[in-house]
C-alpha cells in the first residue's frame, strides 16, 4: 500500500513515521511547495482553530497525495486530526493517529 503522511516538516526530517510503517508499505510525502502550504496551515489557521473555518486546503493537500497514488492518508499532526475529525465527509481515507490510540488503549487497557 501507499500511504501519504500529511505532517510537519519536523516529523518528514525526524523519518519517525516512515520507520513505523510495515516494509510493505510506502510513504508518499507532500513536495517542498506543498509542505510550505500546509506549515502555513498549521502555524495561521489550525493552531488558532475556532471551528467552522475553511479546511480546502487541507483536502486540496490530500488531493495531491491520493493523485500521486496514496490509499490512505495518515493525519500526522494533532491540529490538522482535530481540524479533519470535525468534517465526517473529510474523514474517509484517512487515519488518525490520535483516535487510533484512543480506541486501542480502551480496547485493550484494563486495570486489574
Amino acid at each position: 500500500a501507499t500511504v501519504g503522511i500529511l505532517a510537519t516538516r519536523g516529523a518528514r526530517v525526524s523519518g519517525a513515521a516512515a520507520k513505523l510503517l510495515p516494509a510493505t508499505h510506502r510513504a508518499v510525502w507532500l513536495e517542498e511547495a506543498d509542505e510550505a502550504k500546509l506549515m502555513n496551515f498549521i502555524y495561521r489557521e489550525a493552531k488558532t482553530w475556532g471551528g467552522g473555518k475553511d479546511i480546502s486546503p487541507l483536502r486540496d493537500l490530500a488531493d495531491k497525495l491520493r493523485q500521486r497514488g496514496c490509499d490512505v492518508i495518515i493525519a500526522g499532526c494533532t491540529e490538522l486530526e482535530m481540524c479533519l475529525a470535525r468534517y465526517a465527509a473529510e474523514q474517509e481515507g484517512f487515519v488518525f493517529p490520535l483516535r487510533t490510540a484512543a480506541q486501542f488503549f480502551a480496547a485493550n487497557w484494563s486495570r486489574k
